[in-house]
């Protein structure tokens, strides 16, 4: 009889483990079919606070509570995917709770516990069992379901919420890294759109991923229909655009500034109505490759500026910069001018008193100057034809006769009536292959600009005529005026610039020209407080010519180291 009372308990207690491995196992069928509901729901393409209402509202049903809520968090806040009118106000009071503390709450009776003592509402949700949304150790909300009878929800209902906390946890964070990137992407794209330039991306075959709401203006479609096609597709040109987007792809380096012109039929509703045959697009182009976290190239971004307004503006500052220097040259050919007549005039003015004197050497002297100057600014204005050549005629020539000349030519007018000239000249008066009426123009330019810089002070004028070591004619003008700045100096032969009061600093640039189509040079220095030099350097002497006569008097006069003064 034991033995056999000791079967029968054996088999009730595998009877009894029978039946709880069923219930286990019954379990976690329905928590598994219920989180393959609660995942389906949470996957549909409703927007994500849909899923959640859904979620909860199969959740309500499921433990057979008369409501349920989710409140999401936001910094300190919680706010309810539902709306206020259909959720008691104790939800909120223990979903409060919960975010404190991080722990669920169970509510079994809300009149009879003291947390919510005050409370004026009506005993609608008397039971309230809430669950925090925890991911990753962030409590991201509350999941809370209630009653209107006490202590409805039981230990079953405690492991179904716990449960579905943890899946509506992911759909929370899930949500919220949606929600950012949205944001990102609108802002992005609010960004990309508000570029007047046109902005695409490509991928690593050339092809259109993204692109900007000003790119119809230059493939004249929508930007949604640009996307996967090739890049130069529809345009005329476009293959330009393809290189460089290749060229990015391939060397992975950033590419800018590089100017097109594309071209493409009529397709946008102004053009089609402007009647125009083809619509022709100057692109300046920029493109820069668009790298993976580990460095690969995955595509291109590429930004293609219209610089049909810059170009039409880079042409009138051209136009305007062209009447400029026309004006320049205009300016810079009267003072030329001006040099020359004022001797010429000088020395007019002198023949009648000559006359009257009955000095008629001296009325002949100016006579032949006059008729070489007037022969030198007929040569000058021959060679305004070809400013860039300024026509030169050497001849063999004695270069101090050509100081004194231009001396006698200068003491006539009144800017000189006050000026010293100290000459010392190379005894042997060497001759030069030279056009003396261009090496005139730099003396006279030369002693003119030293005069009107000193003016108001006392003024002497040094020239001097050598032989360098390089057997090259040198001639030095120096004067005892103010000095040039550095900055002025260094550009001096480039542009206009004068010291004088009515200046305008033409001369000293075709002096220059002047210089160098001698194969010489003309150089300055200065030193501020103490004066300016200007040397010109010439060619080799063909030989040097013995002094007699004028040239005598040089060399006496270089003897001496004496200064003549014109009065």
């Amino acid at each position: 009889m034991a033995a056999m009372k000791s079967d029968g308990d054996q088999v009730h207690l595998a009877r009894r483990l029978l039946e709880r491995s069923q219930r286990t196992l019954e379990d976690k069928i329905s928590e598994l079919s219920l989180l393959r509901v609660v995942n389906e729901a949470l996957a549909s393409e409703a927007e994500a606070p849909e899923q959640m209402r859904r979620v909860v509202s199969y959740v309500a049903d499921l433990v057979e509570a008369e409501g349920g809520d989710v409140l999401l968090r936001h910094g300190d806040q919680l706010e309810s995917i539902i709306d206020s009118e259909m959720r008691p106000n104790a939800s909120a009071q223990v979903a409060d709770r919960v975010l404190e503390k991080g722990e669920s709450q169970l509510v079994v009776d809300q009149r009879d516990d003291p947390r919510f003592e005050g409370s004026d509402e009506e005993a609608r949700a008397r039971s309230l069992l809430a669950f925090p949304l925890i991911f990753r150790g962030e409590v991201l909300g509350v999941l809370v379901v209630w009653h209107s009878s006490p202590d409805a929800f039981g230990s079953s209902t405690e492991r179904v919420l716990h449960l579905l906390a943890g899946q509506l946890a992911v759909a929370a964070k899930n949500m919220d890294l949606i929600q950012t990137l949205r944001t990102e992407r609108n802002y992005r794209d609010n960004l990309i759109n508000s570029s007047a330039d046109a902005i695409i991306t490509t991928d690593t075959r050339g092809i259109v991923v993204l692109a900007n709401r000003a790119a119809e203006k230059v493939w004249g479609i929508d930007p949604e229909e640009l996307r996967g096609r090739s890049v130069e597709e529809g345009l005329e040109g476009g293959e330009e655009v393809s290189s460089v987007v290749v060229d990015v792809l391939s060397h992975g380096r950033l590419l800018r500034g590089r100017r097109i012109r594309l071209s493409r039929p009529p397709a946008l509703p102004a053009e089609v109505e402007s009647g125009v045959d083809a619509v022709v697009l100057d692109i300046e182009i920029s493109c820069s490759p668009i790298r993976s976290d580990d460095g690969r190239i995955v595509g291109t971004v590429t930004i293609l500026s219209h610089i049909e307004d810059r170009l039409r503006m880079e042409q009138q500052l051209v136009a305007s910069e062209s009447m400029a220097s026309k004006g320049r040259m205009a300016a810079e050919i009267g003072h030329e001018l001006s040099n020359y007549m004022n001797g010429i005039m000088g020395h007019a003015a002198l023949v009648p008193y000559m006359l009257e004197e009955d000095d008629k050497e001296g009325a002949l002297e100016s006579v032949a100057l006059i008729c070489r100057q007037v022969e030198g600014t007929a040569r000058f204005a021959r060679s305004l034809m070809d400013f860039s050549r300024l026509e030169t005629a050497p001849e063999p020539g004695p270069i101090n006769d050509l100081v004194w000349e231009t001396i006698r030519f200068v003491q006539p007018q009144n800017s000189f009536d006050d000026v010293a000239f100290a000459v010392r000249l190379d005894p042997a008066n060497p001759i030069v292959s030279m056009d003396s009426a261009q090496i005139q123009q730099i003396l006279i330019n030369l002693f003119e600009n030293a005069a009107e810089a000193t003016r108001g002070r006392e003024c002497t004028i040094g020239v001097v005529t050598t032989v360098d070591p390089d057997n090259r004619i040198r001639l030095v003008v120096q004067d005892n005026g103010p000095g040039l700045p550095e900055k002025v100096r260094k550009v001096l032969f480039e542009r206009a610039i004068t010291t004088k009061k009515d200046g305008h600093g033409f001369g000293l640039p075709i002096c220059k020209r002047i210089a160098e189509n001698h194969s010489g040079n003309l150089e300055c220095e200065s030193v501020i407080g103490e004066g300016t030099t200007f040397a010109l350097t010439l060619g080799h002497p063909i030989r040097p010519r013995p002094p007699a006569g004028q040239a005598a008097e040089d060399e006496e006069l270089a003897d001496r180291g004496g200064a003549l003064r014109l009065a």
